[in-house]
C-alpha cells in the first residue's frame, strides 16, 4: 500500500473589503502564492504562433502558411466568447 502526501489545489481570493477580511500572515505563510498577470495580445499571438509553427513544421506548405490565420481566428473566437460571459 502506497501513501502519497502530495495533495494540491488551487484557490483564488480578492483583496480585503466588501465583506472579505485580511488573512493572518502566519496562515498565509503555509501556502505558496503566485501572481500571474494576463499577457498582452501580441505576446499571446507570439506564443501560439511559435507553438503551432513548431508542431506543423513537417506538414505541407499549405498548412504551415495558415498558422497565423488559425491563431487569429482562435483568439478572435476567444475574445468574442469572453466578452459575452
Amino acid at each position: 500500500m502506497a501513501l502519497s502526501s502530495c495533495a494540491g489545489f488551487f484557490a483564488a481570493m480578492g483583496k480585503a473589503g466588501g465583506g472579505r477580511n485580511e488573512l493572518d500572515p502566519r496562515f498565509v505563510s503555509k501556502f505558496s502564492i503566485f501572481n500571474v498577470t494576463v499577457p498582452c495580445d501580441e505576446t499571446v499571438r507570439h506564443i501560439y504562433r511559435s507553438t503551432l509553427a513548431g508542431h506543423t513544421g513537417n506538414f505541407a506548405e499549405e498548412i504551415r502558411t495558415i498558422v497565423p490565420v488559425i491563431v487569429e481566428a482562435t483568439l478572435g473566437l476567444y475574445k468574442v466568447r469572453h466578452s459575452t460571459v
